[in-house]
């Protein structure tokens, strides 16, 4: 009976092992998903919006159509003489380059400070009593200005509408006289450069107007019409003739904008 009881002892306990094994049941492999990494959603970029250059440095390099008139007057000294042929002398159109910076210092003003190389031509055609004979002649008066303006400016984007005034100071660097004589042998033809009879300095003021476009960060265009009216005599006291020159500019160019680190 002992070999028996253990007989089936072991019998019953290897099938409630097997029982177990049989009926345990496995859960199925839980599947690996990856994450999805959520994107965080771009913010986008300002666009830039020009707020007039208040706080920005800008350049401006341009060129200007000078419509030219000038005044003459015999000098009321001993030295004055009748304006004689003179008063026949053709004022032309000329050009202007100029550069310098335009910066809006204020909601309502601008401020420009600039050089300018300016250029005064007259001609004559005809007879020449001093001479006996027709001829011709070009008589041109180079300067350099240095024109400092302030502006009423409104506008606070792209556009913006100027208006104001200033003061030109300007130094003449070179006059030339171009004449040819038409004597019936052979035409004579004579060219003359220096800067003898001029003054050494002269002044001006100017008023001008316009409107200035930011199309870019940093470029601008801009139109300034302007009328220039100087002040001093071209001419020396010695000098038989008084000469000021007047003249309507239709400025325009390009402005170079440097935007101050806070925008």
């Amino acid at each position: 009976m002992k070999y028996i009881s253990i007989f089936i002892f072991l019998i019953l306990s290897n099938t409630v092992s097997f029982g177990q094994i049989s009926s345990g049941k496995q859960g199925e492999p839980k599947k690996i998903t990856k994450k999805k990494t959520e994107k965080k959603d771009k913010v986008p970029l300002e666009k830039y919006v020009p707020n007039g250059g208040v706080g920005d440095f800008s350049v401006f390099l341009g060129m200007s159509v000078n419509f030219n008139s000038h005044k003459l007057a015999q000098n009321s000294t001993i030295f004055g003489k009748p304006i004689g042929i003179r008063a026949d002398e053709k004022v032309l159109n000329t050009f202007s380059y100029g550069l310098g910076v335009r910066n809006r210092l204020t909601k309502y003003f601008s401020f420009e400070l600039g050089v300018s190389f300016d250029s005064y031509q007259v001609s004559y055609s005809g007879p020449i009593p001093d001479k006996g004979v027709d001829g011709d002649y070009l008589r041109k008066i180079n300067t350099l200005s240095f024109p400092i303006l302030g502006y009423y400016t409104y506008g606070e984007k792209r556009i913006q509408l100027l208006a104001g005034a200033g003061i030109a100071p300007f130094l003449p660097l070179q006059k030339t006289v171009e004449t040819t004589l038409n004597y019936p042998s052979a035409p004579f033809f004579q060219r003359e450069e220096n800067l003898a009879g001029l003054n050494s300095f002269g002044f001006g003021i100017i008023f001008s107007g316009g409107i200035q476009y930011r199309f870019w960060r940093y470029g601008s265009l801009y139109l300034m019409p302007a009328y220039t009216m100087n002040l001093t005599n071209f001419y020396g006291k010695q000098e038989p003739h008084k000469e000021w020159y007047n003249a309507f500019n239709l400025r325009f160019g390009v402005m170079v904008n440097f935007p101050s680190k806070s925008k």
